[in-house]
């Protein structure tokens, strides 16, 4: 299933998506508009996975699309288990900063590998 395991997957990230996708994990994804698409919200898991699959738009990366994604559902399910077994909450904007540090720090530490500055400059095109 490559939506899940793709050639730059970070590991915990790919097994959280994993697990997401298990038990149809439902969410709204606002870091994605950093890839020049705006309000997207995901109904279903299923609408999120279509979206994965769907060509790009022109110069847009499908690896930093999966990146984007599942660094997002990581650090939501992180989120998620932190406010329910300690009941300390982040702001929306902390939690939006830590996804932004998780993928550059992943494009950061592949941007030797084949199109790995690309990706990364593609990312700052957003920021």
């Amino acid at each position: 299933m490559k939506v899940v395991w793709f050639i730059m997957a970070v590991p915990r990230h790919a097994f959280t998506f994993w697990a997401a996708n298990l038990i149809d994990f439902l969410y709204s994804l606002q870091v994605l508009s950093r890839l020049g698409e705006s309000n997207l919200t995901f109904g279903s898991w299923q609408n999120l996975l279509s979206w994965l699959q769907s060509r790009p738009p022109t110069g847009h990366s499908k690896i930093l699309r999966h990146s984007a994604a599942q660094a997002t559902v990581y650090l939501l399910w992180k989120e998620r288990n932190c406010r329910f077994h300690s009941s300390i909450a982040l702001a929306p904007s902390q939690i939006f900063r830590q996804i932004d540090r998780a993928i550059k720090d992943t494009l950061l530490a592949r941007r030797y590998r084949k199109g790995g500055n690309l990706l990364l400059s593609e990312w700052f095109t957003y920021s």
